[in-house]
């Protein structure tokens, strides 16, 4: 089985609905199905069915996504990419993972 790594702040948002996507830079290729989704900075996880990957220009993300993906807007998206991936740019690609809580 698949594990993703996220920070624990955003596993919450995933726990309460808020959070139906998360980004991830690059193409990424994951399996539809079950997957982990794990805190980065503990052994927290929890079980999610990836139901689609999309990709996009990181210059091509709106505000709507960065809103499915527990963010106010795709500002506030850009600068935690921007902590996360070194050298991330405007032409990077992303992978955006949809999927659903398994309760």
């Amino acid at each position: 089985m698949e594990t993703i790594l996220i920070k624990p702040n955003l596993l919450k948002l995933v726990i309460n609905g808020q959070k139906v996507t998360t980004c991830r830079h690059g193409v990424r290729t994951y399996p539809l199905e079950k997957t982990r989704l794990q805190s980065n900075s503990s052994e927290d996880y929890i079980y999610i069915n990836i139901n689609e990957l999309k990709y996009y220009k990181l210059k091509n993300i709106t505000n709507d996504m960065a809103q499915d993906d527990g963010f106010d807007n795709r500002e506030n998206l850009i600068e935690v990419l921007e902590q996360i991936y070194d050298g991330i740019n405007d032409d990077s690609d992303i992978t955006i993972v949809c999927f659903t809580l398994i309760q």
